[in-house]
């Protein structure tokens, strides 16, 4: 179970990001530096739960025993690891 709001989450007017969870409602607010980079990123972050669900499957299905050294998928899989515990709040930045 996350600690985040559950998804699918959606873009409403003026910026506010909203759970299909009627019990969570509007629960950020998005700003920037204008109307157009405002809407960018509530869109960017109301699709976070469907890009950390695609992300963790794409880990979990990689070998785990690929030879990191000759791999060329494994540079992308340590930033994909780093993407997802960054979002689970294991690290910073």
């Amino acid at each position: 179970m996350s600690k985040w709001t559950e998804g699918p989450w959606s873009v409403q007017r003026d910026g506010f990001i909203m759970s299909n969870d009627l019990d969570a409602g509007a629960f950020a607010k998005v700003y920037g530096a204008g109307d157009l980079e405002a809407d960018a990123n509530a869109h960017l972050i109301a699709a976070a739960p469907e890009l950390y669900e695609a992300l963790s499957y794409l880990v979990a299905e990689t070998d785990p025993d690929i030879d990191e050294d000759y791999n060329p998928h494994a540079q992308p899989l340590r930033k994909a690891r780093a993407a997802l515990a960054k979002a689970r709040g294991e690290i910073d930045g």
